[in-house]
């Protein structure tokens, strides 16, 4: 919180929303959903001043895959605790790791373009993807579980 408050570099915004994320594992509903909205900003923020990474395109795809499938109950709790829950869309998400892709191919943004066509019902689409996601090189047990994930789609 301090690096991001003091340096205000897209760096630390970046590293700050992401462990926020990873944070959110271990945090009670209540709290995660108030960071939800603190690692949107911060995203934002980053991809801002950091157009070129696409990590951060992909951390912003994440999010918005995660936030459009909450539940149902999710959605309601959020909205009783803050008056609306955090909002996007499978579209949104999708367009995210496309641009990601686009700035630099990687596992991750493709495994992710297949899950949002696959949840947008976009079958070819999903396929054409996770083979994309296999085609890319493959380097340690983070790929392989990206792998598994592709190969399912495939």
């Amino acid at each position: 919180e301090a690096a991001k408050t003091s340096s205000g570099s897209g760096l630390s915004l970046k590293w700050y929303a992401i462990l926020l994320g990873r944070l959110g594992d271990f945090l009670p509903t209540k709290e995660k959903v108030a960071n939800s909205f603190k690692i949107k900003e911060s995203l934002e923020a980053a991809a801002a001043l950091l157009p070129s990474d696409p990590s951060v395109q992909t951390a912003l795809g994440q999010w918005c895959y995660k936030v459009a499938g909450i539940s149902w109950v999710e959605r309601n709790a959020a909205k009783l605790l803050f008056g609306a829950p955090p909002e996007s869309s499978y579209e949104e998400a999708l367009g995210f790791m496309l641009k990601s892709h686009d700035i630099r191919p990687s596992k991750k943004a493709s495994l992710f373009a297949a899950l949002c066509y696959d949840k947008l019902n976009q079958k070819p689409q999903a396929k054409e993807w996770a083979a994309t996601c296999l085609e890319l090189p493959s380097f340690g047990e983070a790929d392989a579980d990206i792998d598994a994930q592709a190969k399912k789609l495939a």
